[in-house]
Formats: C-alpha cells, structure tokens, sequence
C-alpha cells in the first residue's frame, strides 16, 4: 500500500477504476427499477443489459484495433469519463431507445477502461511490485462493487423521499410533456457524476506524473535495457600522435582448433570529430588445443 500511495500512475488507475465499478455498479441493483418506473416495464431490463454487453464487446474490439496508434492513459481516462457521462445521459432520457443507445455507451466505455487500466498498470510496475499492486486492485474492484451493490438502492430511496418533500408528486408537467424524478434516477445521476469525478481525478494525476517524468523520470518506469549497454565514446587525447596502435590479447580454452580471419570497421567518435579505426581479430588455434585471440587495433590522430 505505501507504494501505490507514493506512485501517481497506480494511485491514479486503481482510484479511477474503483469510483468508475461505484458509479456503473450502480446499474445491477437499479436497472430492474428504473426499467419498470421508467420505461414502462421490467422487461426492458434485459434489452439495457443486451446493450451493455454489445457496448463493451465493441469498445474492446475498437481498441484492439487501434492500440498501437493511442496513447493507453489518455484512453483510460476519457473512457472512465465517457462511463458516467453516458450513464447520466442514459438515466435523464425515459425513451427506450435512447436509454439503449446510452447504455451501450457505457459498456463501451467500460470496456475500453478496464483493459487500458490493466495494461498500463501491467506495462509500468516493476516486477517487484506488479504482484501486490495486482492484488490491491482485485481487492479495491470488489470492495467497491459491494459498496455499490450495498449502497445505490438505499440512496434510491433516500432520493425518492427527499424528491416527495420538493416536488409535489415527483413530477413537473409543461404543457403536455410530463418528466417525473423518481429516486433512481437521481440515484443513477449521482452515479455518474462520481464516476466523472474518478476520470477527472485520474486525468489530473496523470497530468501531474507526466510533467514529473519529463523533468526527472519516474522510479517504477523501467529502464531502457540497452541503455547501460552502449559505451560512452572517449575523447582522444592531443598527446597522441598519428598512429598510435592499442593491442591487446586474450586466451580461450577450447575444444576444436578454429583458424579465421576477421575484420570489422568501427567508428569512433571524439569531441572534436569522428575517427575510423579497424578492428582486425585473428582467431588462431595453438598446439595445445587452445583458441588464442589477438585483437589490434588502430586509429590515426589529426596532424597537428
């Protein structure tokens, strides 16, 4: 826990994901009531949920097919805001049809959030920690959906009596269009405005980590595994002359006597300009069954 308190990235993920399964979880409990308060039956019910699940196998298919061509934070966190924008879109209109439509968006939205989530929690975290970070997530999700789950029916409830007290019989009529408020819907608009304010929350973290790691890198980032590799060039020195030759041996033991010829052309790179030098190894097998290798070689220095 003290890592993912301390990292931007995790805090920011795991933050956004478990506000975005409070506020879209609110939909299981609820959906039955308002497809029977609001849309005239609860045999709607199943047509909101056959929409979610069309949403969310699109919205993760779409982004198989465009992952290498996005940035996975920026999709996870305007998908975690497009999740409560549609899912307050879907709980303000009392069509059908619209309701539908707004419901796949939330699936697809949904989707496309939990695997760019995993991913860049997977792509991030060092080997060290992906193992107790994992573990945290799949604790938060559950929490979080037990809470919803727990929590959304008795702030329907709540919301319903509080609407009874300020409006008089939970409806407004203006001219021949009638728009009730029953508590559900309140209770799915709180929803997605928290599930908004988790997108907000992890798009600012984000934000702030990336202005961080511009300026000194991030310490769960891995490095670069050629980076230690590549050899810092050596400027040469004025003292040596034109040419100077390096040399050195090496003896391997080895089984099979091996004879060959090998040249390599190599550029070295100074403060002042670039030199080429030849590196010349004659693999030789000796007597004793040994493989000697002599390594020469050379550069020239400017004239001065």
């Amino acid at each position: 826990m003290t890592f993912i308190r301390s990292d931007r990235r995790s805090r920011a993920v795991i933050v956004g994901m478990g506000l975005g399964i409070i506020g879209a979880g609110a939909m299981v409990p609820l959906g039955p009531v308002f497809a029977d308060t609001i849309l005239g039956g609860p045999a709607q019910f199943g047509v909101l949920m056959t929409a979610l699940g069309t949403g969310a196998a699109i919205g993760v298919v779409s982004l198989l097919l465009v992952q290498s061509r996005v940035r996975r934070e920026p999709v996870f966190e305007w998908s975690v805001i497009g999740v409560g924008a549609f899912l307050a879109a879907g709980a303000t209109f009392s069509s059908g049809g619209l309701v539908a439509l707004m419901i796949a968006g939330v699936g697809a939205c949904a989707g496309a959030a939990y695997v760019t989530g995993f991913t860049v929690l997977q792509e991030h975290v060092s080997d060290e920690l992906r193992g107790r970070t994992f573990a945290t997530l799949a604790a938060v999700v559950r929490l979080c959906l037990l809470i919803s789950l727990t929590v959304s029916p008795l702030l329907a409830d709540l919301a319903g009596w509080l609407a009874g007290l300020v409006i008089p019989g939970k409806s407004v009529t203006v001219g021949a269009l009638t728009y009730t408020f029953p508590g559900v819907r309140f209770a799915l608009w709180f929803g997605g405005a928290l599930v908004i304010g988790g997108g907000l929350y992890a798009r600012l973290e984000l934000l702030r980590m990336g202005r961080e790691e511009a300026s000194k890198g991030h310490p769960t980032r891995p490095a670069r595994p050629y980076a230690a590799m590549v050899p810092v060039p050596r400027p040469m020195t004025p003292t040596r002359t034109a040419g100077s030759v390096a040399s050195a041996a090496a003896s391997i033991s080895g089984t099979r006597p091996a004879t060959g010829l090998l040249s390599l052309v190599m550029i070295q790179d100074s403060s002042a300009s670039s030199r080429l030098g030849e590196l010349t190894t004659t693999m030789a097998s000796a007597p004793n069954g040994s493989i000697t290798l002599n390594f020469c070689a050379s550069h020239s220095a400017p004239e001065t």
